[in-house]
């Protein structure tokens, strides 16, 4: 999960809704759109492109669901992933972890790697620029 917020700056509802069906592993994206029961924030579809080394991860995952990501009961996440991502943190010597922080250092990366701002915007499902140019500063 934490390496999924790391190379794809989901936000913590699309991780929590992020199906196998989202996933295309033949192109390497995740597309992150609504559904029947959930509504991406911006009500927009994005495609993100995923690396080998997440795509690795990926396909080591059980399939037993149509859900990526289950808790510890076989079930979708709720809004409980906060605290489990607080805990796989902390396994790993890292405190005071947050999905956000993870998310910013995702869009970060893009920003030092020279990815254009309108590309971040996309990357990141912002609606406005000026969001993505705030982590320029």
């Amino acid at each position: 999960m934490l390496y999924t917020f790391l190379k794809t700056g989901l936000r913590k509802s699309e991780l929590i809704n992020l199906k196998w069906k989202d996933i295309d592993f033949q192109r390497k994206y995740i597309t992150v759109e609504s559904k029947e029961d959930w509504r991406t924030k911006t009500g927009n579809t994005r495609e993100i492109p995923i690396g080998d080394d997440l795509m690795e991860i990926l396909n080591k995952l059980p399939k037993t669901s149509d859900y990526v990501f289950l808790n510890s009961n076989g079930r979708k996440y709720g809004f409980h992933l906060t605290e489990r991502v607080k805990r796989l943190a902390r396994s790993i010597g890292i405190s005071d972890m947050t999905v956000h922080a993870l998310r910013h250092t995702f869009i970060s990366h893009l920003v030092m790697n020279g990815v254009d701002l309108v590309s971040v915007k996309e990357l990141a499902g912002h609606s406005d620029i000026k969001k993505a140019d705030l982590l320029r500063e």
